[in-house]
C-alpha cells in the first residue's frame, strides 16, 4: 500500500512540474507579445510620412547603370541620406531577425514586397558601394533579410494558379 508520505511527495513534484509548465508558457507569451510590439514600433516608422516620403522619393528612381545612379543620386547629402536611411532601417530589421529577436512571420506579412522590390532596385548599388570602399559587408543584414524574405515567399502557393470555387 501506498503511503501518504509517497503520496505527498508526488503531489508536490506535480504541483512543482505544473508550476513550471506555467512560468515557461508565460514567458513565451511574455516574449511573443515583446517581439510584437518591437516590430510595431518600427512599423510605426515604416508608416511615418517622411519615411514614406524617402520611400516613393527612392523607388521611383531611375537609372540606366551605376555611373548614371551616381552622377544622379549620389551628388547631395540629402539624396545620400534617403538611401542610406532605407538601408539602415531594412538593415537593422534584418540583425533583429538574424538575432531571432523578431519574427520572419510578422515581417513577411507586413514588409515582404517592399523589402523584394527595394532590394532588387538597389542590390546593384550596394554591391557597388561595397566594393568601392572596400567594406564586403556593408548592408549584409539587408542582404540577409531580403534573401530570409525570399526562402520565404518561394514556399508560398503560385496565387495565379489558385482557382476561385464558389461555396
Amino acid at each position: 500500500m501506498v503511503s501518504l508520505e509517497v503520496v505527498a511527495i508526488l503531489l508536490s513534484g506535480i504541483s512543482i512540474s505544473a508550476s513550471l509548465l506555467y512560468y515557461a508558457n508565460v514567458l513565451q507569451n511574455a516574449n511573443k507579445t515583446r517581439q510584437a510590439q518591437l516590430f510595431m514600433n518600427l512599423y510605426g516608422t515604416y508608416h511615418s510620412p517622411e519615411f514614406r516620403k524617402k520611400w516613393h522619393d527612392l523607388t521611383q528612381r531611375k537609372w540606366t547603370d551605376i555611373e548614371d545612379w551616381r552622377r544622379k543620386y549620389t551628388q547631395s547629402s540629402e539624396d545620400l541620406a534617403a538611401y542610406t536611411s532605407m538601408l539602415s532601417f531594412f538593415n537593422g530589421i534584418g540583425v533583429l531577425l538574424h538575432r531571432k529577436l523578431i519574427d520572419i512571420d510578422m515581417v513577411d506579412d507586413l514588409l515582404s514586397v517592399n523589402i523584394r522590390g527595394f532590394w532588387s532596385q538597389y542590390q546593384s548599388t550596394v554591391y557597388h558601394t561595397r566594393e568601392v570602399i572596400g567594406e564586403p559587408k556593408l548592408y549584409y543584414y539587408t542582404e540577409y533579410l531580403y534573401e530570409e524574405i525570399m526562402k520565404k515567399h518561394n514556399k508560398l502557393p503560385d496565387l495565379g494558379k489558385l482557382e476561385y470555387r464558389e461555396a
